[in-house]
């Protein structure tokens, strides 16, 4: 009886080793299934090539989302599983903008890009990608030139509150812009803002 456990025991383990490694390669592999050369070349050239952030900005954003630039995709999705605090992976948001750009955001095709996009480039990478490419309303795409239009300055003589204004923004500006007509709006804005500004502060004094 003992060794008939002992033997299923074993044999269970070994199944669901089994079943981790292919999942594990599926992950890993998706990305170029799903995608032919000449667009993973494209993607490399678009992460590559995109405006470099100043380092203001980036001091601001890593003292808000802590470990951001330096996570994995498999550490995101443990954390956005198990965690209760707001964080952010710009490999994923970088890879669900390339999913919509193919008109194929599904979960799966978003998931694949992911894991392919964190061997082609770094989170600093996917971030300046991103916001290159984000809308910030009012005729901005890229935060550069919301910041010339909101402050009328470049990005990199944006204050601390300045870069914060912009990271409000970048979560949902439709939502979170001061200067919209509707006092509801203007009031998220604010109650968002002071929300960062607690966490920079926060972690300003942690470091």
């Amino acid at each position: 009886m003992k060794k008939t456990l002992t033997k299923t025991l074993k044999s269970f383990t070994i199944t669901i080793l089994v079943i981790m490694a292919c999942i594990y390669l599926v992950l890993e592999t998706g990305g170029c299934v799903i995608t032919t050369s000449k667009e993973r070349q494209a993607i490399k050239k678009s992460l590559a090539e995109a405006p470099e952030l100043p380092q203001n900005f980036l001091d601001v954003y890593e003292k808000v989302y802590p470990g951001s630039m330096s996570n994995t995709i498999w550490g995101y999705a443990f954390k956005e599983r198990f965690s209760t605090v707001d964080f952010k992976y710009p490999v994923r948001d970088a890879a669900v903008t390339l999913a919509i750009l193919r008109a194929k955001g599904t979960f799966w095709n978003t998931t694949f890009m992911a894991f392919m996009i964190e061997n082609y480039a770094t989170p600093q990478q996917c971030l300046q990608f991103n916001l290159s490419r984000f809308d910030f309303t009012r005729n901005c795409i890229g935060a550069e030139a919301a910041s010339h239009y909101y402050f009328k300055k470049p990005l990199a003589d944006l204050t601390d509150d300045e870069v914060l204004e912009i990271l409000v923004m970048y979560q949902n500006p439709s939502l979170y812009n001061k200067q919209s007509s509707n006092p509801r709006k203007v009031a998220e804005f604010y109650k968002s803002f002071n929300r960062l500004k607690a966490r920079y502060n926060s972690n300003l004094s942690v470091n």
